[in-house]
């Protein structure tokens, strides 16, 4: 795939300072003691709607990827919507991949490419957040705690993470009131808010595209904290009656990559995509401008 065989020269501090960088490893040519909060990470939204579903409804679907493929694409931050039946999921639409075969499909990645971390964003599709769910809670847990997944869990503070903490590892993060790793709780679509002194975050997804894009540029200017991660969301089901998150995804991803060309240098943090690949590439390349391993 075309995709996954791009290789980009990057520019360090001089123009003649350039390095060939895979994006299956890009992190292998970032210092070991670059903060996570300080890194540009390309991420995505429901991230388990991509690949082979050419059935699925366009309004449910909002990655072309599957989840392997986003990966070796530069993906770095991944939003797992699960039911009850631990089947991911986006809203009313359960897909054949569970829990378990998401959570393979990211050992095997980390497996051979141990200088690389994933983010996993956990949040429960089919119930009302504010009401706890044992069960659900239970069952996380238990695949969380098989070995290998237990193993390349990431089990020290989310507070001033560095790089060399986190290669070969999976930063939970749980969306759900339970006591699931690294509990963040829910957020309802805020502007900007603060969860838990843990994370930072912009996801107003009931905002209209002019809106929506004034607030993801916003996030850069709010986002002034260097010991929390901070996650943006450039995404919304779009406009009208009927969800259109493909439609919505053409102008807000064509207002990043304009903000990209202007700001890039000061962006950092989880910026979140649907159909978002094409701008890989430019994220990425962010943390290669003269900014990372500095004290």
């Amino acid at each position: 795939m075309a995709l996954l065989m791009l290789m980009t020269a990057l520019c360090h501090a001089t123009a003649q300072d350039t390095t060939t960088f895979r994006h299956d490893c890009w992190l292998a040519d970032v210092c070991d003691t670059a903060r996570i909060a300080d890194l540009f990470i390309p991420g995505t939204h429901d991230s388990c709607t991509g690949g082979k579903r050419k059935a699925l409804a366009f309004a449910w679907q909002t990655q072309e990827y599957d989840i392997k493929t986003q990966l070796e694409a530069g993906v770095r931050f991944l939003d797992v919507r699960l039911n009850g039946n631990m089947h991911t999921a986006h809203g009313r639409a359960e897909f054949d991949e569970t829990f378990g075969d998401v959570m393979n499909d990211v050992c095997d990645f980390l497996d051979s490419h141990p200088t690389e971390f994933v983010i996993c964003l956990i949040k429960q599709e089919d119930r009302d957040l504010s009401a706890g769910d044992t069960d659900f809670q239970i069952k996380i847990s238990d695949i969380i705690n098989t070995w290998q997944i237990h193993d390349k869990t990431y089990h020290g503070s989310l507070h001033d993470m560095r790089l060399h903490d986190v290669r070969g590892k999976i930063i939970f993060l749980n969306r759900s009131f339970s006591d699931v790793k690294n509990k963040v709780e829910t957020w309802h679509g805020h502007d900007y808010e603060v969860i838990n002194d843990i994370i930072c975050v912009q996801d107003n997804y009931k905002a209209g595209i002019k809106r929506k894009m004034t607030l993801v540029e916003q996030f850069y200017d709010k986002y002034d904290r260097r010991d929390i991660i901070g996650i943006n969301f450039n995404t919304i089901p779009g406009t009208g009656l009927i969800p259109n998150p493909r439609k919505a995804a053409k102008t807000l991803n064509r207002h990043l990559s304009e903000l990209i060309d202007r700001k890039g240098r000061t962006m950092r943090g989880i910026i979140v995509l649907d159909f978002g690949e094409n701008l890989y590439d430019k994220i990425i390349e962010c943390n290669f401008r003269d900014r990372l391993g500095i004290e």
